[in-house]
């Protein structure tokens, strides 16, 4: 009994002693002055938009087209047309009457004078045709009597234009075998222009 009742004591105190320590913890947690509660206030970070590159729209090159082709192509040079003179033509006549001449074509070469055109022979001492007609007859019968005859080196001596009217002198080698004659002649011409052509108005065969 006495052991129990020392025990029952030793209970009591001890349930004492932790209420008394019950509350003098609860005292002086309520004597501790309260700490502040700090409201953490989150930084906030300024968005920065996005620097915005303006887009550029890119338009390829286009090679310009030219009219012409791309790698030029030299033009050819272009050969200038050549003024063809009065002296040219006048040498033209001359080569063509003494041609038709060895060709034996008496009215070919009779074309070559104007309609009224006039052929002396030695200054008219000898002989005169007058007209187209005269001229070619004039000819004809030369080659039936001299079938090889033939005017061989022929130079232009003199050759003088004024405006519509020029004046020509040739010289040359008459020659015929069946003839037998071979003899050097002077040829003095009188021309006139009608239209862009030049004619021959009147000869004389010097001999």
């Amino acid at each position: 009994m006495i052991m129990m009742s020392m025990i029952s004591k030793n209970i009591l105190a001890a349930a004492v002693v932790v209420i008394i320590l019950v509350i003098g913890g609860a005292y002086y947690l309520t004597q501790q002055p309260s700490k502040p509660t700090s409201t953490v206030t989150p930084t906030l970070t300024p968005t920065i938009p996005p620097t915005t590159t303006p887009t550029q729209t890119v338009t390829p090159t286009v090679a310009e087209t030219s009219t012409t082709t791309t790698a030029q192509t030299a033009s050819p040079t272009a050969t200038p047309t050549a003024t063809i003179t009065d002296e040219d033509l006048i040498r033209e006549l001359v080569n063509g009457y003494y041609d038709t001449f060895n060709r034996h074509l008496a009215a070919d070469n009779a074309a070559f004078f104007t309609d009224d055109g006039i052929k002396l022979i030695n200054h008219g001492k000898d002989a005169t045709y007058k007209g187209r007609e005269k001229i070619t007859q004039q000819l004809t019968d030369g080659i039936k009597s001299w079938p090889d005859m033939v005017i061989e080196n022929v130079k232009i001596a003199k050759l003088e234009i004024n405006a519509d009217k020029a004046i020509v002198q040739c010289k040359y080698l008459f020659n015929t075998k069946i003839g037998k004659w071979s003899t050097n002649m002077t040829e003095n011409m009188e021309l006139v222009k009608i239209g862009s052509t030049w004619k021959i108005a009147k000869v004389d065969v010097i001999y």
